[in-house]
């Protein structure tokens, strides 16, 4: 069991099902929320100024700090989910970083057109059927279709 778990959250190799993309996909946002709640008042209590009031770039800087940490944090399972479905469609993982891409042209451009480009890639890595039997990447993770 921690095996399959290490295998689906750490490595880059093989190919998951859309069911499985989805499931990790959700299970590390929902993880990310609940940390989130939690951490929050751990880190403002541990940056709490040593007089009665706060400045609010201080209280903006301790409600962010766990944010950035956990989202540093998931960077890599989330990674290993993209690249794991774009093997199951027979494609390179390499093209993840087309993704960074579009959402840095998006915000050097300032078109929304293309970060909805970048949320449909994401979506749309979930939604395509991946390739049947065997591919380079690894066995099918469904079992045979008829």
């Amino acid at each position: 069991m921690l095996e399959r778990f290490i295998w689906f959250f750490l490595s880059l190799r093989g190919r998951i099902s859309r069911q499985e993309y989805w499931l990790g996909y959700v299970g590390v946002i929902v993880l990310y929320i609940v940390l989130v709640k939690l951490l929050q008042p751990v880190f403002v209590e541990w940056q709490r100024p040593y007089r009665s009031w706060w400045y609010r770039d201080e209280l903006d800087a301790a409600l962010a700090l766990p944010k950035l940490w956990l989202a540093a944090a998931f960077m890599w399972p989330m990674a290993t989910l993209y690249v794991k479905r774009l093997h199951d469609l027979n494609l390179s993982g390499w093209w993840l970083f087309a993704m960074p891409f579009l959402s840095w042209a998006a915000s050097t451009l300032n078109a929304g057109s293309l970060q909805f480009a970048m949320w449909a890639c994401i979506a749309g890595l979930g939604i395509l059927s991946g390739t049947r039997g065997d591919n380079r990447f690894g066995s099918d993770p469904l079992p045979a279709r008829a």
